[in-house]
């Protein structure tokens, strides 16, 4: 079992806010594909709304989880002009850009100082992951069928 200081409050929100029928994923990079294909085949059953949910840093803004989160929603049925395909393509469209914000950041940062800067081209590894964590009502995450 995994807990972050942030990230597992979000899920833990998310799910409070939550409707019944509705899915709360956990995503990331690694499987944004495996996340908006899901959603998608969701939307085809039902009629879809959509949040990302952002953990944040500390109690502010992380640009990881904006990246993120921007990766995530451009590979859903947006307009072309929609402002998460715009910060995707400000940042996500080279691994080297990538790179250089994500160890500019705060949390990138710290990696670096604790002797774990390596981890982070690990975290930058986009759609290698088919995996679609979703939270059941016991409150762990487990592997969407």
């Amino acid at each position: 079992a995994l807990t972050t200081s942030n990230g597992t409050p979000a899920l833990e929100a998310a799910a409070q806010a939550a409707r019944p029928g509705d899915h709360v994923l956990a995503g990331s990079l690694l499987n944004a594909q495996a996340i908006a294909h899901h959603l998608t085949q969701l939307s085809k059953a039902d009629s879809l709304h959509v949040r990302i949910v952002c953990a944040g840093t500390g109690s502010g803004f992380s640009l990881e989880d904006a990246i993120t989160a921007s990766a995530l929603a451009s590979k859903l049925p947006l307009g072309e002009d929609h402002p998460a395909r715009a910060l995707w393509k400000a940042y996500g469209q080279e691994l080297k850009t990538l790179l250089a914000t994500w160890q500019s950041t705060r949390n990138g940062k710290n990696l670096v100082r604790i002797g774990r800067g390596d981890d982070i081209p690990s975290c930058l590894e986009l759609d290698t992951c088919n995996t679609v964590p979703r939270l059941d009502e016991d409150g762990w995450l487990k592997p969407q069928d």
